[in-house]
Protein backbone atom coordinates (compact mmCIF):
# COMPACT_ATOMS: atom_id res chain seq x y z
CA UNK A 1 0.00 0.00 0.00
CA UNK A 2 2.76 2.39 0.87
CA UNK A 3 4.53 1.37 -2.43
CA UNK A 4 1.47 2.53 -4.12
CA UNK A 5 0.80 5.24 -2.50
CA UNK A 6 4.84 6.52 -2.82
CA UNK A 7 4.82 5.92 -6.21
CA UNK A 8 1.06 8.16 -7.41
CA UNK A 9 2.90 10.66 -5.33
CA UNK A 10 5.47 10.50 -7.62
CA UNK A 11 3.30 10.48 -10.69
CA UNK A 12 1.56 13.48 -9.49
CA UNK A 13 4.39 15.52 -8.79
CA UNK A 14 5.90 14.70 -12.10
CA UNK A 15 2.92 15.65 -13.64
CA UNK A 16 2.88 19.10 -11.80
CA UNK A 17 6.19 19.76 -12.43
CA UNK A 18 7.45 19.74 -8.92
CA UNK A 19 9.97 17.03 -9.92
CA UNK A 20 13.49 18.73 -10.16
CA UNK A 21 16.52 16.96 -12.83
CA UNK A 22 19.13 15.19 -11.57
CA UNK A 23 22.29 17.67 -11.24
CA UNK A 24 25.63 15.95 -10.24
CA UNK A 25 27.34 17.45 -7.42
CA UNK A 26 30.63 18.20 -8.93
CA UNK A 27 28.29 20.14 -11.65
CA UNK A 28 26.30 21.86 -9.14
CA UNK A 29 29.41 22.84 -6.94
CA UNK A 30 31.26 23.75 -10.03
CA UNK A 31 28.25 26.32 -10.79
CA UNK A 32 28.07 27.64 -7.42
CA UNK A 33 32.16 28.23 -7.11
CA UNK A 34 31.88 30.03 -10.41
CA UNK A 35 29.29 32.26 -9.30
CA UNK A 36 31.15 33.22 -6.05
CA UNK A 37 34.53 33.93 -8.17
CA UNK A 38 32.83 35.85 -10.50
CA UNK A 39 31.68 38.79 -7.66
CA UNK A 40 33.19 38.94 -3.80
CA UNK A 41 30.62 41.91 -3.63
CA UNK A 42 27.31 40.12 -4.84
CA UNK A 43 25.08 39.26 -2.10
CA UNK A 44 24.04 35.93 -2.38
CA UNK A 45 21.03 33.80 -0.23
CA UNK A 46 21.26 30.31 0.10
CA UNK A 47 17.68 29.96 -2.36
CA UNK A 48 19.58 31.72 -4.94
CA UNK A 49 22.63 29.40 -5.16
CA UNK A 50 20.01 26.57 -4.83
CA UNK A 51 18.50 27.67 -7.69
CA UNK A 52 21.65 28.30 -9.71
CA UNK A 53 22.67 24.99 -8.78
CA UNK A 54 19.37 23.15 -9.29
CA UNK A 55 19.51 21.25 -6.56
CA UNK A 56 17.76 21.34 -2.68
CA UNK A 57 18.96 23.21 -0.25
CA UNK A 58 19.36 19.65 1.93
CA UNK A 59 21.82 18.48 -1.31
CA UNK A 60 23.53 21.82 -1.04
CA UNK A 61 24.19 21.38 2.24
CA UNK A 62 25.48 18.07 1.84
CA UNK A 63 27.90 18.68 -0.94
CA UNK A 64 28.84 22.14 0.87
CA UNK A 65 30.02 19.79 3.99
CA UNK A 66 31.66 17.28 2.06
CA UNK A 67 33.60 19.40 -0.24
CA UNK A 68 34.45 22.00 2.81
CA UNK A 69 33.74 20.61 5.81
CA UNK A 70 31.03 23.39 6.58
CA UNK A 71 27.65 24.43 5.45
CA UNK A 72 27.58 27.23 2.84
CA UNK A 73 26.32 29.84 4.86
CA UNK A 74 29.18 29.47 7.12
CA UNK A 75 31.43 29.21 3.82
CA UNK A 76 29.55 32.13 2.32
CA UNK A 77 30.48 34.59 5.60
CA UNK A 78 33.97 33.03 5.55
CA UNK A 79 34.29 33.31 1.89
CA UNK A 80 33.02 37.46 2.51
CA UNK A 81 35.18 38.06 5.02
CA UNK A 82 38.51 37.01 3.53
CA UNK A 83 37.21 39.50 0.39
CA UNK A 84 37.36 42.12 3.29
CA UNK A 85 40.47 41.31 4.93
CA UNK A 86 41.93 41.79 1.00
CA UNK A 87 40.02 45.23 0.94
CA UNK A 88 41.35 46.66 4.00
CA UNK A 89 44.96 45.12 3.10
CA UNK A 90 44.74 46.97 -0.09
CA UNK A 91 42.96 50.07 1.05
CA UNK A 92 44.90 53.54 2.25
CA UNK A 93 43.12 54.30 5.77
CA UNK A 94 43.66 58.20 5.71
CA UNK A 95 40.47 57.67 2.92
CA UNK A 96 38.57 54.21 4.14
CA UNK A 97 37.19 53.06 6.87
CA UNK A 98 36.03 49.49 7.98
CA UNK A 99 32.57 50.44 7.82
CA UNK A 100 32.69 51.90 4.10
CA UNK A 101 34.49 48.91 2.91
CA UNK A 102 32.52 46.08 5.06
CA UNK A 103 29.16 47.82 3.16
CA UNK A 104 30.47 47.34 -0.26
CA UNK A 105 30.33 43.69 0.92
CA UNK A 106 27.32 43.54 1.89
CA UNK A 107 27.97 43.74 5.71
CA UNK A 108 24.95 45.54 7.72
CA UNK A 109 25.86 44.18 10.97
CA UNK A 110 29.34 45.36 12.21
CA UNK A 111 29.74 44.17 15.42
CA UNK A 112 29.44 40.79 14.24
CA UNK A 113 31.37 41.26 11.11
CA UNK A 114 34.18 42.59 13.29
CA UNK A 115 33.46 39.72 15.80
CA UNK A 116 33.76 37.20 13.49
CA UNK A 117 36.60 38.47 11.48
CA UNK A 118 38.64 38.47 15.06
CA UNK A 119 37.43 34.75 15.69
CA UNK A 120 38.78 34.54 11.93
CA UNK A 121 41.90 36.39 12.02
CA UNK A 122 42.91 37.20 15.53
CA UNK A 123 42.71 40.54 15.23
CA UNK A 124 39.66 43.48 14.33
CA UNK A 125 39.69 44.86 11.34
CA UNK A 126 40.43 48.17 12.07
CA UNK A 127 43.71 46.88 13.44
CA UNK A 128 44.09 45.77 9.93
CA UNK A 129 43.42 48.80 8.23
CA UNK A 130 46.00 50.67 10.59
CA UNK A 131 48.50 47.98 9.73
CA UNK A 132 48.32 48.95 6.02
CA UNK A 133 49.31 52.88 7.27
CA UNK A 134 52.21 51.14 9.09
CA UNK A 135 52.94 49.20 6.42
CA UNK A 136 53.10 51.84 3.56
CA UNK A 137 55.14 54.39 5.97
CA UNK A 138 57.64 51.59 6.57
CA UNK A 139 58.23 51.42 2.57
CA UNK A 140 58.64 54.96 2.69
CA UNK A 141 61.41 54.83 4.93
Amino acid sequence: MARKRFATNMSAQRLVGIHRPRVSRARALARVTALLDSDATQVLRLADLCRLAEVSERTLRTIFLESFGMPPGRYLRARKLRAIRAALICADPRFETVSKIAAQFGMSDLGRMARDYRTLFGEYPHATLLQTMTRSSRARS
